[in-house]
């Protein structure tokens, strides 16, 4: 078993920077073909690096000139699968896209081969005024579509200001 600490991974795809993810400590078997990765973060980057104005903080920490980084993720834990580059994070996921919308659940799988995140279960979306909820959500990366499975509108502010 090797075991690491605070390790950073960096995934290039066609000569661009795919994805980048950042975790305190990682343990890895010999005999596996996963690693296992504790407090998450992941930084997924879009093909399209024309627009460079990110709304979130988290987002805008790490972009510069040459990345556009189209979803920001933590997680508690993190297994990545070394033959199919394939991320599967687990406890307290959260992911931020560049238009400051939010997704909280407990378990999401970043296919960086497809370039898609898929979330199998229970879902809430936080942005512009409104929480849904959904039973899962596909998000194509590269396409930047979002698909919201089984949509529940249970909050909608008209404005931002408070009302008595």
């Amino acid at each position: 078993v090797l075991d690491l600490q605070h390790i950073t991974i960096n995934d290039y795809q066609h000569e661009r920077k795919s994805w980048k993810l950042i975790g305190n400590r990682a343990v890895v078997s010999e005999k596996s073909n996963r690693m296992r990765i504790e407090q998450v973060k992941i930084w997924v980057y879009s093909a399209d690096s024309s627009s460079d104005n990110s709304t979130s903080e988290n987002l805008a920490s790490v972009n510069n000139s040459s990345e556009h980084i189209a979803l920001y993720i933590t997680a508690d834990q993190g297994l990545i699968e070394k033959y199919d580059n394939r991320v599967t994070l687990s406890g307290n996921v959260v992911l931020w896209r560049e238009d400051g919308s939010e997704a909280h659940t407990e378990t999401a799988i970043y296919d960086a081969k497809k370039e898609i995140l898929t979330i199998p279960k229970p879902v809430r979306m936080l942005g512009d005024g409104q929480t849904m909820l959904g039973s899962g959500l596909t998000y194509d990366v590269s396409e930047g579509i979002l698909n919201l499975k089984e949509p529940i509108l249970v909050r909608h502010d008209n404005n931002t200001g408070k009302s008595n």
